[in-house]
């Protein structure tokens, strides 16, 4: 019990740091989105600058392509990654399992660029079309910067893909093979023991999972400015957009659609928090 303690008392001045610069942050940006702006006299209360964003139509139709590219991508992570923990597992494949250590280091932003060298029109896969007589660069299929965010779904199904697998072979480790043998004696299929027995138990993962990767691609901002489209613009861009206007006046905006992020990854932390914990307890019955 104490060397725990000694370890929350070495963390505490960092902790505290990092606490008082975000809640400072955040509180900044809360207060200037009611539209209180003291630098450039703008001292009032008011509710005006979230009527017209939450009733805007830019608002609208960027919270639903954030939702539909988030969603999509999420979920295709959740079912790739789950495959490929098993087939990790079931071949004890170590080549695959250091693919995926290295395509989780490499940053969003790289990551988008090379997508962009691969699926653009005049990237990679349209050369190789175009050589193979199937398209020509202007008739091979527009993938990024277009409305329906399909190269913004491939990046973050790409780089989601390797932290859902890498994360659930720890998972599928931990859970004893004692309750699968026992289901295949007493009759059970393949499929039917991965749905009643295999599945319940890291189903709590898979939400908690979910959450945090849906949370993350909701409001991330690289790879919708490098290849998301220019209308309709992610969340974040718009209230980068806003933030950097030259216009001042324009600061609550940004901030109004920031603090919309904050209360998204607040809402995602919440549900990881119940998860979490009912995860833990779950993965510590199954060992």
């Amino acid at each position: 019990m104490k060397k725990k303690l000694e370890g929350y008392i070495y963390l505490l001045p960092v902790a505290i740091y990092v606490g008082l610069m975000i809640f400072l942050s955040v509180s900044e940006s809360i207060k200037q989105s009611f539209g209180i702006f003291e630098a450039i006299g703008m001292n009032e209360f008011t509710l005006d600058y979230y009527k017209e964003v939450l009733s805007s139509s830019e608002f609208k139709t960027s919270f639903i392509f954030c939702l539909k590219f988030s969603l999509i991508s999420s979920i295709i992570s959740i079912i790739i990654g789950c495959y490929l923990a098993f087939f990790i597992k079931k071949y004890n494949d170590k080549f695959v399992m250091k693919l995926m250590k290295t395509s989780i280091i490499l940053p969003h932003m790289l990551v988008g660029f090379l997508i962009f060298q691969l699926i653009s029109n005049t990237g990679l896969f349209s050369r190789i079309f175009y050589l193979l007589g199937l398209s020509t660069m202007e008739t091979f299929p527009t993938l990024v910067y277009d409305s329906n965010g399909i190269g913004l779904i491939i990046s973050y199904a790409y780089k989601e893909i390797c932290f859902i697998a890498f994360s659930f072979v720890a998972v599928l480790y931990r859970i004893s093979d004692e309750y699968k043998y026992q289901a295949y004696v007493l009759g059970a299929s393949k499929v039917k023991t991965f749905i009643y027995v295999t599945l319940p138990m890291i189903m709590p993962s898979i939400i908690y999972s979910f959450v945090i990767i849906f949370s993350y691609s909701f409001s991330s901002y690289e790879l919708p400015v490098i290849i998301g489209p220019s209308s309709p613009k992610s969340l974040a861009t718009i209230a980068y957009n806003y933030y950097t206007s030259p216009v001042l006046t324009d600061r609550p905006y940004a901030m109004v659609y920031n603090t919309i992020l904050i209360l998204v990854g607040l809402i995602g932390f919440v549900f990881f928090a119940i998860f979490y914990n009912n995860t833990v307890e779950k993965e510590a019955s199954f060992e």
